[in-house]
């Protein structure tokens, strides 16, 4: 969670982050996918533009800026960004998500 924290605002780049943590891509992923499901993170696709079609890497945000604060001592560049998107996601619903 630690090394996430860090992370926090950046594109996550999972081959990297498998290899820092030590453990194998796909158990990486699986474990965010459960931190994404019990809303701890939040992994956001990049902007593409509507003429670009590029896959781009994921950035990540957790729900609770609290959290990022006790496990990652963050500038405070990083926790606002956080901070916004977080707010940004209770008055707008889903504001980020494509459609599909």
């Amino acid at each position: 969670m630690k090394v996430l924290a860090l992370r926090v605002g950046n594109k996550l780049e999972t081959t990297n982050l498998s290899q820092v943590v030590g453990i194998s891509r796909p158990t990486l992923n699986e474990y965010l996918e459960f931190l994404e499901k019990t809303y701890v993170i939040y992994r956001l696709p990049a902007y593409t533009g509507p003429d670009n079609a590029a896959v781009l890497g994921k950035k990540l945000y957790f729900r609770d800026n609290g959290i990022v604060g006790i496990l990652a001592q963050l500038g405070d560049g990083a926790l606002f960004e956080n901070a916004i998107f977080n707010q940004c996601e209770i008055w707008r619903p889903g504001l980020f998500i494509k459609n599909q």
